[in-house]
């Protein structure tokens, strides 16, 4: 299976959960968990091809800053949040399966009891995906939330949550 097959599967509950598992199993690396709204960021980030890219080069050094930067993010960050609209639906069904599968603690901070480890995957394709979900959660978890919702959505991303 190659990514292009998993993007057409992506509206998956199961798939998106563990996209979500990983995501958040990366934040619960730096911080007690990830912000509620950055959560809403997990799959149309990790899904667009570009960031996605951008992520597979990440380190746990790696910030927002250092991996982020460059002209080549422009067409991905002038789209995410209308991708964050999109994937809205498919992130609340995402979180609802994972629920099923493992405990989430709600609080200001969402996290999951039993965090992964990123290299339990042996399928390339799906590692990818894993992979840059795992970084996005770590690098999204030592930013202020508030500077990581007006760099890649702007003002006004409340509303796309609800």
């Amino acid at each position: 299976m190659n990514t292009d097959d998993i993007t057409n599967i992506i509206q998956s509950p199961q798939w998106n959960s563990s996209l979500l598992w990983y995501f958040l199993s990366g934040a619960q690396q730096y911080s007690e968990g990830i912000k509620n709204e950055l959560v809403y960021l997990a799959l149309p980030v990790t899904t667009d091809r570009c960031f996605r890219e951008k992520l597979l080069k990440a380190n746990k050094a790696s910030t927002l800053s250092s991996l982020f930067n460059g002209n080549e993010l422009k067409a991905s960050f002038a789209t995410l949040s209308k991708r964050v609209v999109y994937f809205r639906d498919a992130t609340s069904s995402g979180i609802i399966y994972l629920g099923s599968i493992t405990e989430i603690k709600y609080g200001e901070y969402i996290s999951v009891a039993q965090s992964l480890i990123l290299d339990n995957e042996l399928s390339k394709a799906r590692k990818e995906f894993f992979r840059a979900a795992y970084y996005l959660g770590g690098i999204l978890a030592k930013e202020n939330h508030l500077v990581v919702i007006s760099r890649f959505i702007g003002v006004g991303y409340e509303n796309y949550i609800r």
